[in-house]
């Protein structure tokens, strides 16, 4: 994450100071891209698993209903996969920027100091908020999406006809059910998971982008 943008830069011949954003878009593209090609097959599984009606055999459910077309089940919820990774790490990115450069004005931190203590705390929990605000309506189509779509009809397991659905579908019906704020379901939660998890590679991304900085002084 934090060599990316500067081989973008390199790549496109420009100052990473000058292009900060731009090179952190670019990233956040890549860095998308490569995980939802690796984690949407989970994905899909994990949340076919965890919204079962049926207690046993959730594996085998899954593979018979979807074994006359297994790629594009696995694959399902791919588009608002890769939608939400976009905004995910385009808006953390982005806020991590954002913040950090706000708060090291605010409190007088120079650019070749690390950003410590409670103030990192705190910007950690401005990007967490910032992210998860612009992250959840993407999380919650797929999730819609995503989940189980088997139901008896005479003592059978079948597909119900709505795993057909596509996005504009399930907008429709998040909309319906619970208006805009069906769109921010779990919010809270989500926030302090992402807030813990996140804590991490806000200290993790300051110390390394210090440690550059540093790398930079020793050659000048």
């Amino acid at each position: 994450m934090t060599s990316l943008p500067r081989f973008y830069a390199d790549l496109l011949g420009s100052k990473y100071e000058n292009k900060v954003h731009h090179m952190k878009f670019l990233t956040s593209f890549t860095l998308a891209a490569i995980e939802t090609g690796l984690i949407t097959p989970f994905e899909r599984l994990q949340v076919f698993i965890m919204t079962s009606k049926f207690s046993k055999n959730n594996y085998a459910d899954f593979y018979n209903m979807s074994k006359s077309k297994f790629r594009t089940e696995l694959f399902k919820g791919l588009t608002p996969y890769f939608s939400k990774q976009i905004v995910a790490w385009t808006t953390f990115l982005q806020a991590d920027a954002f913040y950090k450069n706000k708060f090291r004005k605010f409190y007088g931190i120079h650019d070749k100091n690390m950003i410590t203590g409670y103030r990192l705390a705190l910007c950690s929990f401005c990007i967490s908020l910032t992210t998860i605000l612009c992250v959840m309506p993407f999380d919650n189509i797929k999730t819609h999406l995503q989940k189980h779509n088997l139901e008896l009809i005479d003592g059978k397991k079948v597909e119900k006809a709505s795993s057909k659905i596509g996005i504009p579908t399930a907008i429709k019906r998040i909309y319906l059910r619970g208006g805009l704020s069906g769109f921010f379901t779990g919010w809270r939660i989500k926030l302090f998971v992402h807030f813990m998890t996140s804590s991490f590679t806000v200290c993790l991304l300051e110390y390394m982008e210090n440690l550059h900085v540093k790398a930079l002084d020793l050659k000048a």
